[in-house]
């Protein structure tokens, strides 16, 4: 049992940032309540009104920061702030490190799964890449000690566990403990401490990563139709009564015109160019027909390039990315037609595509799409000869496809 000061952590539940505090608390022998609060009435005990908040008899602390500095040098002898002045900074280095940097991308990453945040692919996409770099940084650092500041555990090691503790449990699984070995050594040499497991309990290491599922769409429930009955003869109306019957249905509020009637008219036709491509050779008929068709003017044409390749691991599976990409942009189909491939193999794998589209901008039918963020968008000029001779490599599915270093394995076509 430790010493007690009648104190109490306010959070909600599992707040990695508490857990923090309390694992520290176990190393310094102090006994820190976490009562059942309403975290809507922090207002009352904190300026912010934000967790966490630690109440003592000096007051009240608020900033995760502050609260595990000040429970994690309540014991001097333990050194948890480090032993020296430039260890103490160091210390300091890893806890902003852990709370401002690492904390947040993991939490893009793993909220999702459980829904504590909404759904997005692009977000989702985003922090894996970012949280790829930041753990590379972790493991080297690693490489040649056994803590991260000094000989011991110090708040370093308490602050970036508890930031890794989900993360471990859910997505960074047994490929991923492989390939950074010092990191997945130190953490289960961390988690495995008695002070730790008094807090956390037993930590198993995530064998099969979990993905977040993007909300279902709901289907409307089928209208139950209702039994025929002879409908009775209206008699006509007086030309001078403007009240409307109940039961006619209302007239649809105009939208307005949609963006393609307010295009300039063209003289090339998108179904035209799509039965040519589908019904002729390529590269003898298709090519030399599409500039024939190809007006400047009313269409442009877009490189995409897919923006975390080097996250890509299975064919199958990045066949599956862009089949659902293409699903969703099913109603962009009417003024957009394009190529993307697939390039290389399993362990080093890209995706790029060339589209074409109706007018000078991206559609907003395709920008709608969450795919949309997962790609660098670059537009092309068909008077430049690069880029001429890029679409047609990606229309003819050959070529050297603007100097791609890796080997055509398969594509898919948009119409």
């Amino acid at each position: 049992a430790g010493f007690t000061l009648n104190m109490k952590l306010l959070s909600f539940q599992g707040d990695p940032k508490v857990l923090a505090t309390l694992v520290a608390a176990e190393y310094n022998g102090v006994d820190i309540e976490t009562p059942e609060f309403d975290c809507a009435k922090l207002s009352e005990v904190t300026p912010l009104g934000k967790p966490p908040v630690l109440q003592c008899e000096s007051g009240s602390l608020f900033e995760a920061d502050a609260i595990l500095r000040y429970v994690g040098g309540m014991n001097r002898s333990t050194d948890l702030l480090g032993c020296t002045a430039f260890e103490q900074a160091q210390v300091d280095q890893w806890i902003t490190f852990a709370n401002n940097q690492l904390a947040p991308v993991a939490n893009q990453w793993v909220y999702p799964i459980f829904d504590a945040l909404p759904y997005n692919a692009g977000n989702i996409q985003k922090a894996k890449s970012e949280m790829k770099t930041l753990l590379q940084t972790l493991d080297a650092h690693l490489a040649s000690r056994t803590f991260f500041v000094g000989q011991s555990v110090t708040l370093a090691d308490i602050a970036v566990a508890s930031a890794l503790l989900v993360p471990f449990k859910l997505v960074l699984d047994t490929a991923f403990q492989k390939n950074h070995v010092n990191l997945t050594r130190w953490f289960s040499t961390c988690v495995n401490q008695p002070q730790f497991a008094a807090v956390l309990g037993p930590v198993k290491l995530c064998e099969k990563a979990h993905e977040a599922q993007p909300p279902k769409k709901e289907k409307p429930a089928p209208k139950e139709k209702a039994p025929a009955a002879a409908k009775p003869k209206r008699e006509a109306k007086p030309a001078d009564d403007d009240k409307d019957d109940e039961d006619e249905p209302e007239e649809e509020k105009p939208t307005g015109p949609h963006w393609t009637s307010l295009l300039p008219k063209s003289t090339m036709v998108m179904d035209e160019w799509k039965r040519c491509y589908s019904n002729n050779d390529t590269r003898t008929v298709a090519i030399p027909e599409f500039w024939k068709m190809l007006d400047p003017a009313g269409y442009s044409l877009w490189f995409c390039d897919y923006k975390y390749s080097s996250e890509l691991q299975k064919v199958f599976m990045s066949c599956n990315l862009v089949s659902g990409w293409f699903q969703r942009l099913d109603r962009a189909r009417k003024f957009a037609f394009g190529n993307v491939m697939l390039f290389g193999d399993e362990g080093k794998m890209a995706i790029k595509g060339v589209f074409l589209f109706r007018g000078q901008d991206i559609p907003e039918e395709v920008k709608a799409v969450d795919d949309f963020e997962l790609y660098v968008w670059k537009k092309l000029d068909p008077a430049n000869p690069a880029d001429k001779t890029l679409v047609e490599d990606y229309w003819a599915w050959d070529g050297s496809f603007g100097g791609e270093a890796l080997k055509l394995n398969q594509g898919k076509t948009f119409k």
